[in-house]
């Protein structure tokens, strides 16, 4: 995506969301080279903001679900990130992966402005705006409430947790470990073996 085709897809998919018509299209989807992707696209804007940014993945891990949707809710979490971490000394991002033995888990943990304690109830609402200018729904981005939505969809959640404010946040993005014969797929992501 370019920054004009983002916004585009962020407005297309808000509406649908709010409106409750938005479908999956889901498939095997390769969790650890997405997560990859998107801190890799974003790593200009951190560094142009003083922010290191980094993934952390240790393990090759699969899911089912639809790889565009949650392409934009991963990529409105670091964008938001960024955002509020902004102007802040020795800014650090980190995108996590980490399974359970039901569960995926994305963390994006930054050491940003955070959030305070009795706001974080509300920041998954839609159109909320706190006192810091944070909001759950803002410009042309999905905002949390799009995030929370999209991760509904596929029988998942996303939790914020903040120790208050300039204490940073991390908000988590829990997905269902559905049933992948994740051996086989990692074969998708190997070069052919040459035939003689």
């Amino acid at each position: 995506f370019g920054r004009g085709q983002a916004m585009s897809a962020d407005i297309l998919l808000g509406s649908t969301l709010r409106a409750g018509t938005a479908q999956l299209h889901p498939q095997p989807l390769n969790l650890t080279a997405l997560v990859a992707a998107v801190v890799s696209r974003f790593q200009p804007d951190a560094a142009l903001a003083g922010i290191q940014l980094t993934a952390d993945c240790d393990a090759l891990l699969w899911v089912v679900a639809d790889g565009p949707k949650l392409d934009r809710a991963l990529a409105n979490l670091v964008a938001n990130a960024i955002a509020y971490t902004r102007g802040c000394p020795q800014g650090v991002i980190t995108v996590c992966l980490e399974q359970s033995e039901r569960q995926l888990h994305v963390r994006v943990r930054d050491t940003g402005i955070g959030i305070e304690t009795d706001a974080i109830e509300r920041i998954g609402q839609r159109f909320t705006r706190l006192a810091d200018g944070r909001e759950a729904h803002h410009g042309h981005g999905l905002g949390l409430f799009g995030v929370a939505a999209i991760a509904a969809l596929h029988g998942g959640t996303i939790a914020v947790v903040s120790p208050g404010r300039g204490c940073g946040t991390t908000v988590t993005l829990t997905l269902p470990r559905n049933t992948v014969d994740e051996t086989a797929l990692a074969t998708l992501d190997r070069p052919a073996e040459a035939h003689t």
